[in-house]
């Protein structure tokens, strides 16, 4: 997983507006999406690499690895 706990990351400005681009939070939780039932459940394919992202607002949210950048470890 390219990201780990605690990192400091940025949602890319070209995320979906629900991912809250160009907001930055930090890394609480990671998973891979192994099965088509999990799949289908998020919305995303076998394979996507989801992290749960916490704002400093409190709110967290579930972001594909591909939104997001690291911004300082």
């Amino acid at each position: 997983m390219k990201f780990t706990w605690e990192d400091v990351v940025g949602v890319k400005s070209d995320a979906p507006l629900p991912f809250r681009p160009n907001h930055t939070g930090v890394v609480v939780g990671s998973f891979r999406i192994e099965s088509e039932a999990v799949a289908d459940a998020r919305g995303w394919p076998i394979g996507t690499i989801l992290y749960t992202i916490e704002f400093p607002d409190g709110n967290a949210l579930e972001i594909p690895e591909g939104f997001l950048e690291l911004l300082s470890v």
